[in-house]
């Protein structure tokens, strides 16, 4: 396949206030409800710990290895395209503009690389987008 869909994601490499968030925002989801429903909707009775197990090894990750990509993603050849949702509190809380500055980044360096960012929904896009991001994904493989 030559074609890639990455949504809703924080970069080329670990963003330190992206990590920081992740911890308070992980710490009140598991009080909230509605969180830890979804939670068990989509990883079954064991969600706790798996997302334990997530959240130490993205803090692990972000210490130890950084970066995402193993090798320089102008290497990359497939064309990519980035999706987002404009109304994401946990990325925008990073920054106002997180998705136009980090996408934006890496649109720079990709060759063959766009960016799509739906304007309502929240975190992962293609969760609260299913319709408009089933819609955009069968475009843009077909």
């Amino acid at each position: 396949m030559d074609k890639v869909i990455a949504d809703s994601f924080e970069g080329e490499k670990a963003d330190e206030a992206f990590v920081k968030n992740l911890l308070s925002d992980r710490s009140s989801s598991l009080e909230d409800t509605n969180a830890r429903v979804f939670y068990s909707y989509m990883h079954g009775d064991d969600w706790e710990q798996i997302v334990h197990n997530d959240t130490s090894a993205i803090i692990r990750h972000s210490k130890e290895v950084v970066n995402f990509f193993h090798k320089p993603i102008s290497d990359l050849k497939a064309k990519v395209l980035l999706t987002g949702s404009k109304g994401d509190k946990f990325m925008y809380s990073v920054a106002h503009d997180y998705y136009e500055k980090v996408y934006g980044n890496m649109l720079e360096k990709l060759t063959n690389g766009s960016m799509h960012l739906f304007e309502s929904g929240d975190h992962p896009a293609m969760m609260t987008n299913q319709v408009e991001f089933y819609k955009l994904s069968m475009d843009f493989l077909a």
